[in-house]
């Protein structure tokens, strides 16, 4: 089965994406036609796997993104809009993970930024991927 072209014409927007999980994702997507958009806390990341999508042929840009702020989740959809003018795909990738402890030893410091992050942050990106999605049709 050829499946290099099953996403052709799709923009996917992954967050974590200079991660080992989302760098998997977007190598995939991209060998099947979607263009890219990689978000990483760490733009350095988030670029070394735009240049590993760029390189197997496919379309990608990358941008910081802190997944657990509000502006910045809106600013990487603002961003994927204007690199690819749609986004059809939205794979919340980035996850962070709460220090070895028990609730009478992790502070609500490590609690909250391990909510913000996992939760909250998926929450955002789809509150402002989601209208751009319904509005391509995906």
């Amino acid at each position: 089965m050829n499946l290099a072209n099953r996403l052709q014409g799709q923009v996917a927007l992954i967050t974590g994406g200079g991660g080992e999980i989302g760098t998997a994702i977007a190598l995939r997507l991209a060998a099947e036609g979607s263009a890219i958009v990689v978000g990483d806390l760490e733009l350095a990341k988030a670029e070394e796997t735009a240049a590993k999508v760029i390189a197997q042929g496919g379309r990608a840009t990358a941008a910081q993104v802190d997944v657990s702020d509000a502006a910045s989740c809106e600013a990487i959809v603002a961003f994927a809009m204007k690199s690819f003018q749609k986004l059809t795909t939205l794979v919340n990738v980035a996850a962070t993970v709460i220090p070895d402890g028990t609730v009478e030893t992790l502070s609500l410091e490590q609690w909250n930024k391990a909510i913000g992050v996992n939760l909250t942050g998926a929450f955002l990106m789809c509150k402002y991927g989601v209208p751009h999605m319904r509005a391509a049709g995906s």
